[in-house]
């Protein structure tokens, strides 16, 4: 089992004439290095029993299942062409990507917003304000500090029943690119890095990225990018079916999220907006 993704070549430096974060090498995303404690050794399922389920209530568990996180280091993918579109709504566009060796689905959510990456920059690491904006999420915090720019990460998500809540572990790191002033928050799993938390299956796999897009007339196309393993017997076909889900109804909340004052208000010194 992979303990956590392997990402190496992102670096962060801060100017100190400017106070400006910005990104000196963004290569793969998935080849940065994190160093986790091998605490913990679990075989991941999803239910308790064995017990037969409604159509219903399978459908409600994997459309809960499939987005259970937070988020966000976001480096888009290079094919973009290998995205599908699946549908728009709200302002919301829905795409999905196969991905080699596994047959669960990313997603990729977009939505243009009329706001500020000081502001969306503000919200995103206002992280114990998640619960209110991103689906299923019950706590978060962050565990430890690694720098002014990274952090390690700790959620709870709620389940329907009989589903067991799930949390997460996770690198978290922040960057803006001085060229174009993309800023990107990616998230990327570290299942091992603390000890199993009682009533909760740990997330085994999980990556995640924000990436916050200038445009013109004050606008920015805000991208939402996420893949994940929850680990036991889950049938490919009906995640993959409900996918798009949780995702979707955490970019249409963080809409919301970010007019409140202490966001839409926010002038951060290391975000040039």
């Amino acid at each position: 089992m992979i303990s956590c993704f392997k990402i190496n070549k992102i670096r962060l430096s801060i100017h100190h004439n400017s106070k400006s974060l910005t990104s000196k090498k963004v290569n793969e995303v998935w080849n940065y290095k994190i160093s986790c404690n091998p605490l913990r050794k679990t075989t991941f399922g999803l239910f308790q029993s064995k017990s037969v389920l409604s159509g219903m209530m399978v459908r409600r568990i994997f459309i809960w299942v499939l987005f259970i996180y937070i988020g966000n280091l976001c480096v888009f993918s290079q094919d973009d062409s290998s995205w599908k579109y699946v549908r728009e709504d709200h302002g919301i566009r829905v795409f999905t990507k196969r991905v080699a060796g596994t047959p669960i689905n990313e997603i990729k959510v977009e939505m243009l917003m009329n706001t500020t990456l000081s502001a969306l920059t503000a919200l995103i690491i206002d992280v114990k304000d998640q619960p209110n904006w991103v689906y299923g999420n019950m706590e978060a915090k962050i565990i430890e500090p690694i720098d002014n720019f990274s952090w390690m990460f700790y959620g709870q998500n709620e389940a329907p029943w009989p589903v067991n809540d799930r949390d997460v572990v996770a690198k978290v790191s922040l960057y803006q690119d001085p060229k174009n002033r993309i800023v990107t928050c990616a998230s990327s799993g570290c299942p091992d890095f603390i000890p199993d938390v009682g009533g909760f299956i740990r997330i085994p796999e999980l990556y995640s990225c924000w990436s916050f897009i200038p445009k013109t007339y004050g606008q920015v196309l805000v991208v939402f990018v996420l893949k994940i393993n929850l680990g036991g017997n889950i049938p490919a076909w009906l995640v993959n079916m409900t996918i798009a889900k949780g995702p979707y109804n955490t970019i249409l909340k963080m809409s919301e999220e970010v007019e409140k004052p202490e966001y839409k208000a926010a002038h951060l010194s290391y975000i040039l907006d």
